[in-house]
């Protein structure tokens, strides 16, 4: 993989060229689109981009993870390590853009506020969720894909990168069939979002855990009859402030488990616990990061946490899936889950 300082490098001895690619709209996809896509694929796997011009002498670059959690963090420190390059107006991810709101237009269809509204569906049991309905009044079951592609477009400029990722929980889109009265045009849905995320700051805010690690030992079976074993902190999972640590992290090694009954062999046992061990060492519930457990199952290892943010999970996860990349096939997944529905089964 290619470092930070070795894209740059390139990307600035290349910038004057691209620069006149782009303004002059010359051969943009040869000259600019296909060496920028292979070289950011060099840094990492993931990683995309746009870019116009901003102003008569300007052109803005934007590297975006595509509201891709796990790559988000990544971004953010590629672009920070970047040059000035004059000419060039380099941004991380895609940003608000309220300009949006003034529509845009898809195979035929328009996304504006005469077309979209929104409602908010209340949960009772889970009250900090904030699950958006958007309404397009010309939604039908025949052009479904092509409405809500463009749908998804037009929040994706309007709201920015990081407001769709770290406000939205819950996201659908229906046609006005069914719709309840009462709906709210779209050009305040910025405004809502942002008193929702308000309230939810001044409700949870200096919220943090105490972890005792008071872990109980589960064991069940799986659907396809392989046993599992699980060790999950009970005590945090009846937590009435688990909306605090939103993110849910999950860290996955498969093992070449036991032809019986799926469990690690005691040198892979050593091994996981060693990998184990250090998450835990790395990632501590005073930074916000909760240790909630893991199970074994199948020839596979999984290993929980509850985190306040993505950022830190996701280099350390990354970090630590390289070094034992040789030895398993290591993946994680980092998602929202307010109320950690995932971990209900060890509830019920």
């Amino acid at each position: 993989m290619g470092t930070h300082q070795d894209f740059w490098q390139w990307f600035a001895s290349q910038a004057n060229i691209f620069f006149n690619s782009i303004k002059n709209n010359d051969n943009v996809e040869a000259t600019f689109v296909t060496p920028m896509s292979e070289q950011l694929d060099n840094i990492r796997e993931g990683f995309y981009f746009s870019a116009g011009m901003y102003d008569e002498n300007t052109v803005e670059l934007v590297i975006t993870a595509d509201c891709n959690v796990k790559n988000i963090v990544f971004v953010e420190e590629l672009v920070a390590d970047a040059p000035k390059v004059e000419g060039w107006n380099i941004v991380a991810l895609k940003q608000p853009n309220l300009v949006a709101a003034y529509g845009l237009t898809l195979d035929g269809y328009t996304f504006d506020a005469d077309k979209m509204f929104f409602f908010s569906n209340d949960h009772y049991y889970y009250p900090d969720e904030i699950d958006i309905t958007i309404v397009h009044v010309d939604l039908n079951d025949e052009n479904i894909k092509r409405v809500t592609l463009g749908v998804n477009m037009f929040l994706d400029n309007y709201l920015g990168e990081l407001t769709y990722v770290n406000i939205l929980d819950n996201l659908k889109i229906m046609g006005l069939k069914g719709a309840p009265s009462g709906l709210v045009p779209i050009t305040k849905l910025v405004d809502f979002l942002r008193w929702r995320l308000k309230e939810f700051i001044e409700k949870y805010d200096g919220t943090w855990y105490d972890n005792d690690e008071n872990h109980d030992v589960y064991e069940g079976e799986l659907e396809n009859g392989m046993p599992y074993v699980a060790t999950i902190d009970t005590q945090l999972l009846s937590w009435e402030r688990k909306a605090s640590h939103p993110w849910v992290a999950i860290f996955t090694i498969i093992y070449d488990g036991d032809p019986e009954d799926g469990m690690p062999s005691d040198e892979d046992m050593e091994k996981l616990d060693k990998i184990e061990n250090l998450l835990l060492y790395i990632l501590s519930a005073k930074n916000g990061n909760i240790y909630l457990g893991r199970e074994t199952a199948d020839s596979v290892r999984e290993i929980y946490f509850v985190c306040k943010g993505f950022r830190a999970v996701s280099k350390v996860f990354d970090r630590i899936q390289t070094m034992h990349s040789l030895v398993y096939d290591i993946s994680y997944e980092i998602y929202k889950d307010k109320y950690w529905q995932t971990f209900e089964r060890y509830t019920e």
